[in-house]
């Protein structure tokens, strides 16, 4: 889109902005209410070095014309209609092949075997990048110490913050801690005893099986659902201030956000609260027993909680990493938003089982799981207000 403008421009001016391009999980499906599709942008290309990042398990591009209904499937973009429009090739056209044009410009079609987030976090598609630009850039590199594709150190900065993210979920239960200590906030604290446990006339099979029934439960409704603390947040905004830096891993994140949103927060935090609530309610009920005291109980919460997402992902992508079409080839966004919400969720089961340790009420973990997961969920999120 970017560069078939520039050179729309180009043609009024007679000066191009933008040398070449590399595009990375993206196409044309949304451009063309602009009037830029495929061969527009062809057309357009203006002689450039231009290389586009078609993951083969990409959940929403890069699909054959004949291809049935449902996106998340494998595919082959070089050897589509439109990718050898890119390429400008009549016969079916090779991925990870420089091609050069009749303009005088080179291009390529990189094809990990990736799905679409899976691009942004892979040593392997950032050495492609690396690879293009050297290449399109290398009558001006001569002088440039030449460094390999593969020698990457961006790394080291995911881990150091993946580190920083767990450490400020420890903060958070701390905190939490801390204050229901004090003179005001201890009086939210109870009497907590263990459940004895219960003699049951069922099998441990049956049990077992009702457990996995219900773990299953949210797993079994997400596609169609889908288809269908002020200190807390202070110490984000001050690492963001000091380092320049949020808490993350791929793509679950702390982030720090505009005060704009806070009426969307506020909106959205009655719907989380009541999630929370039942959530916090079957936690529990199912890990306040003498059989589930210690690491035990923990584990059964998260299973609790993001057990039955687990499950749908590890089904969706299974399938599709196998036989080449996911269990649910028309859920394209559902996956990729499920990768963010299993820690999200095993998160709140682990404050929330903490807690309830410490206070004997459900409330205070409930209120605090919703604050947190509805600030970070908004803050993730673009927002527009009509």
């Amino acid at each position: 889109m970017a560069l078939a403008m520039d050179e729309q421009e180009a043609m009024e001016t007679g000066i191009r902005k933008i040398y070449c391009g590399l595009t990375e999980g993206s196409y044309f499906s949304y451009t063309g209410i602009f009037g830029i599709d495929a061969a527009t942008a062809d057309m357009l290309g203006g002689g450039r070095t231009q290389g586009k990042v078609a993951a083969q398990y990409d959940e929403f591009f890069f699909n054959a014309p004949d291809d049935p209904d449902g996106t998340v499937r494998h595919k082959d973009f070089a050897s589509t209609p439109d990718g050898m429009t890119f390429l400008r090739q009549t016969e079916t056209a090779q991925a990870n092949t420089w091609y050069e044009t009749s303009d005088g410009g080179k291009r390529i079609i990189y094809e990990p075997a990736q799905t679409h987030p899976w691009n942004h976090f892979s040593k392997h598609t950032t050495a492609y990048a690396v690879e293009f630009y050297t290449e399109a850039f290398k009558e001006n590199n001569q002088n440039l110490n030449q460094i390999d594709a593969n020698s990457q150190v961006w790394q080291l900065k995911e881990v150091f913050e993946c580190v920083a993210l767990v450490s400020f979920v420890f903060f958070i239960i701390g905190f939490a801690s801390l204050l229901i200590e004090l003179l005001f906030f201890n009086k939210v604290k109870t009497e907590l005893n263990p459940l004895p446990s219960i003699e049951r006339t069922g099998s441990k099979i049956g049990i077992f099986a009702l457990l996995l029934c219900l773990i299953l439960v949210p797993g079994v409704f997400f596609s169609a659902l889908m288809d269908g603390g002020a200190e807390m947040l202070g110490v984000l905004f001050l690492v963001d201030l000091t380092f320049k830096a949020d808490f993350r891993i791929w793509t679950f994140a702390f982030k720090t956000f505009d005060f704009n949103i806070f009426p969307t927060i506020f909106r959205y935090f009655p719907t989380f609260l009541a999630y929370y609530v039942v959530s916090t309610a079957a936690i529990t009920i199912n890990t306040n027993t003498e059989k589930m005291q210690g690491f035990k109980g923990y584990l059964l919460a998260i299973a609790l909680n993001a057990g039955g997402g687990f499950l749908w992902l590890v089904h969706q992508y299974g399938m599709l990493f196998t036989t080449g079409v996911a269990a649910h080839p028309g859920s394209a966004l559902s996956g990729i938003v499920l990768v963010a919400m299993i820690p999200t969720l095993s998160i709140a089961a682990i404050i929330s089982r903490n807690l309830y340790k410490k206070t004997g009420s459900i409330w205070l973990r409930a209120v605090l799981n919703a604050l947190l997961m509805t600030t970070m969920t908004i803050a993730n999120t673009m927002v527009a207000f009509k």
